[in-house]
C-alpha cells in the first residue's frame, strides 16, 4: 500500500509542476483576462460559445487547477487509508489539502478581484506573491509526504542546531526568491521593453511605478541565495554529511538557474521558453532543497502504517 501511495503522490507531484508551468504561460501569453472577471464560469457560461484563443488557454488553465485539487484530495484520503493517525506523511497530505484549498480561493480572488490583464496595482502584486509562495509550499508537503511515507518514520521535535537554523534560513529565502521572482515576471509582462537601456531606464526613472522598481528585487535576492547556496555545500561536504551530494548538485543547478535568469534580463523582450524553463528549474531546485532538509534531519522513531 505504501509503494502505491507514493506512485500516485509521485503522479500528483509532476501533475502540480504542470499546472504551475500553464499558470506561468497564461500570464506570459496574456491570457489571464480570457474569461472576464467570471468565476468559476468562464464570460458567465461553462464553455463559451464561441471563445477566444485567450478565453482557451484560461479555461484550459482552470480545468487543469480543478484536476489539481481533486488529484490532491484523492492523495489525501489515500493516506488516511495507509497510515494511522499521527504518522507525518498522513499530516503532510492533510496540509496539502489544505494548502491546494488555499490556492483555488486565491486563484478565485484574482478572478473576482479583478486582479488580471492590465491591472499593475500593488495588491495584485502581493497577492501573485502570497500565491506563488503558497504553490511552493503545497510542493513542499507533496514532497514531505513522499519522503516520510518511505522512511515510514516520524520525526521527533529538537533542539535546532546549526544544520537546522542554516535549513531554516534556507526555507525563508527560497520563499522570497520564489514571490520576489514571480513579482518581477508581473512587472516585465506589464511594463514590457524593446532594449536593456530602455529597461533600464524605465525602472531607475524618478517617476517610475514601485512595481517597476521592485523588479531588481528579485536579482538582488538571486545573488544573496547564490551565496547562500554556495555556502551550504562547502559546510556539509567539509563536515561529510551523507548529502553533501545533493547540496553539491543543488549548487550546480543554481548556477544555471542564474544563467537562465540573466538570458531573461538580457533579451528583455518576454521569452516564454526562457521563462517556463526558469521556473521549472526554480520548482526542481526548490523540490531537491526540500529532499536536502529532510534527509539532513536526525531524531526518527518507528510508526505504524496501516496493514
Amino acid at each position: 500500500m505504501v509503494d502505491r501511495f507514493v506512485r500516485f503522490g509521485r503522479v500528483v507531484l509532476g501533475y502540480n509542476l504542470f499546472v504551475i508551468l500553464w499558470g506561468a504561460w497564461v500570464r506570459a501569453s496574456g491570457s489571464g483576462a480570457g474569461c472576464g472577471d467570471h468565476w468559476p464560469l468562464c464570460d458567465g457560461a461553462l464553455i463559451p460559445p464561441t471563445p477566444a484563443l485567450t478565453t482557451l488557454i484560461e479555461l484550459f488553465h482552470r480545468a487543469t487547477s480543478g484536476l489539481a485539487f481533486v488529484l490532491v484530495l484523492l492523495f489525501f484520503l489515500q493516506s488516511r487509508r495507509v497510515f494511522v493517525a499521527g504518522h507525518s506523511a498522513r499530516r503532510a497530505a492533510a496540509v496539502s489539502f489544505v494548502l491546494i484549498t488555499i490556492e483555488s480561493l486565491v486563484g478565485a480572488v484574482i478572478v473576482l478581484a479583478g486582479l488580471f490583464g492590465d491591472n499593475a496595482s500593488l495588491v495584485r502584486a502581493s497577492v501573485v506573491g502570497v500565491h506563488f509562495v503558497n504553490t511552493l509550499l503545497l510542493l513542499a508537503v507533496l514532497t514531505a509526504a513522499l519522503r516520510f511515507a518511505r522512511d515510514v518514520r516520524v520525526p521527533k521535535l529538537r533542539p535546532l542546531n546549526a544544520v537546522r537554523v542554516l535549513l531554516l534560513i534556507g526555507v525563508c529565502g527560497w520563499l522570497a526568491l520564489g514571490a520576489t521572482g514571480a513579482v518581477g515576471a508581473l512587472s516585465r509582462t506589464l511594463y514590457p521593453s524593446n532594449t536593456l537601456a530602455e529597461s533600464l531606464a524605465k525602472e531607475f526613472a524618478p517617476n517610475a511605478p514601485l512595481l517597476l522598481r521592485l523588479r531588481s528585487l528579485h536579482v538582488l535576492v538571486a545573488v544573496v541565495m547564490g551565496a547562500y547556496v554556495s555556502f551550504l555545500a562547502i559546510y556539509m561536504s567539509r563536515r561529510g554529511m551523507s548529502t553533501q551530494r545533493l547540496a553539491i548538485v543543488i549548487f550546480a543547478l543554481y548556477c544555471a538557474q542564474c544563467m537562465l535568469g540573466m538570458l531573461n534580463v538580457l533579451f528583455v523582450v518576454p521569452t516564454p521558453a526562457l521563462q517556463l524553463s526558469h521556473l521549472f528549474l526554480m520548482d526542481v531546485l526548490w523540490i531537491a532543497f526540500v529532499v536536502l532538509g529532510l534527509g539532513s534531519i536526525r531524531g526518527y522513531h518507528p510508526a505504524d502504517v496501516h496493514s
